[in-house]
């Protein structure tokens, strides 16, 4: 088990899963925040009325992680600190870095980890950036058509109905749910948007992304299997003016 802390806006805590995103070690998210988010002075404008991204709060989630074999084998390339992938830079839920969406297709969801040393936040001790890969990596959070659970429902009803079809004519009449491939009458993908497996062999396959069934708010145990490198806790919860004391200050009735 790990702790993960997120600076963040309090309105998605515990309200949105946690996938495509990154998290950090706690002197890793102090990082962030001093270099990123309150850095009035070199970004943003000086007089705005909240923060960037408008984060208002400090986050905590206790995670189980057990990444693929093929990210962690001790022959493998890419293992990170012993028992983590490669980071993946996510923005707005999308992994921005072609190469490391090269690693996701290949090997599916994992959780990534950097060893972060900035200038600007000379802390001697390391501190640490993650990553969690969820469902439909490659596109942002706007444009994600459904959940892992929906596609997968609409794509057993569909494989259903189209195995029942037969003949070209016949399975072009339910184009909305039906594509005639090599023969057969099969079931039409219903996000095609989402990332695929290129490691597999067979019929494309969706990356699942690594988010347990069950385990968004609930530690259920990590399989290390496709669609189950990771589960975390509900967060607690911080806020940041409090911290920083706002509230007690005097402001004249205003």
């Amino acid at each position: 088990d790990i702790d993960f802390y997120r600076a963040t806006e309090s309105i998605g805590i515990n309200k949105w899963s946690l996938q495509n995103m990154n998290l950090a070690s706690v002197e890793g998210m102090i990082k962030y925040f001093h270099t990123e988010a309150i850095a009035e002075h070199v970004i943003g404008d000086p007089v705005r009325k909240q923060r960037k991204y408008g984060i208002d709060s400090f986050t905590k989630m206790r995670f189980k992680v057990k990444n693929p074999s093929s990210v962690v084998a001790t022959s493998s390339s890419i293992v990170t600190q012993v028992d983590f992938g490669p980071f993946v830079t996510f923005d707005l839920g999308e992994a921005t870095n072609p190469d490391t969406q090269t690693l996701i297709r290949a090997h599916g969801g994992f959780v990534g980890a950097q060893q972060q040393q900035d200038p600007r936040w000379p802390y001697s001790t390391p501190y640490y950036w993650f990553s969690v890969t969820g469902w439909c990596p490659n596109v942002r959070y706007s444009e994600v058509p459904m959940t892992r659970q929906e596609a997968e429902q609409v794509m057993l009803s569909r494989s259903s109905l189209c195995s029942q079809v037969e003949g070209r004519v016949a399975c072009e009449q339910r184009s909305d749910d039906c594509v005639f491939e090599e023969g057969t009458c099969m079931a039409r993908d219903p996000a095609p948007e989402c990332m695929n497996h290129t490691s597999m062999s067979g019929p494309p396959s969706h990356v699942l992304g690594g988010l347990c069934p069950g385990g968004d708010g609930d530690l259920v145990q990590p399989t290390g299997e496709p669609g189950c490198t990771y589960s975390y806790s509900k967060a607690d919860r911080v806020s940041i003016d409090e911290v920083a004391g706002i509230f007690d200050e005097g402001c004249g009735r205003r």
